[in-house]
């Protein structure tokens, strides 16, 4: 796939800048620390399974700035505190907060599968819910 198809995957734990900034655990170093290992699991793996997908971990989210070929992976907690349910344009997976908290991308990466392997062109505009089974 060239550069134009690949999907970026944007991963939301926190929130630097903006009116409200929800954290992980209060502790930058700390939260900076569990969002790094999450999205290096999440590249990882991605590489592993030959899949072309950029993982960015987005600080300075503003969910009108999401591009047309964006998955967003954001911790569940965010959403409500922002209000941000009838805004986001992208596809959204809603990560549990302790899969954050301990740096752990394992729920998510079947959804991304899913994602991937059936809307590798499209825009969507819908949410799912990951859910630890």
């Amino acid at each position: 796939m060239g550069a134009s198809s690949v999907i970026k995957i944007k991963v939301v734990g926190d929130i630097q800048s903006g009116q409200l900034q929800p954290t992980l655990t209060g502790n930058p170093i700390v939260d900076n620390a569990l969002l790094q290992r999450f999205t290096q699991q999440l590249t990882n793996w991605l590489q592993v399974n030959d899949f072309d997908a950029d993982v960015v971990l987005e600080r300075h989210f503003r969910p009108t700035a999401l591009e047309p070929r964006s998955l967003l992976l954001i911790d569940e907690e965010i959403v409500p505190q922002l209000n941000l349910a009838s805004e986001l344009s992208a596809v959204t997976l809603l990560i549990p907060h302790s899969d954050l908290l301990h740096g752990d991308s394992t729920s998510v990466l079947q959804q991304v599968r899913d994602f991937l392997e059936n809307h590798p062109t499209d825009r969507i505009t819908q949410s799912r819910k990951i859910h630890n089974d």
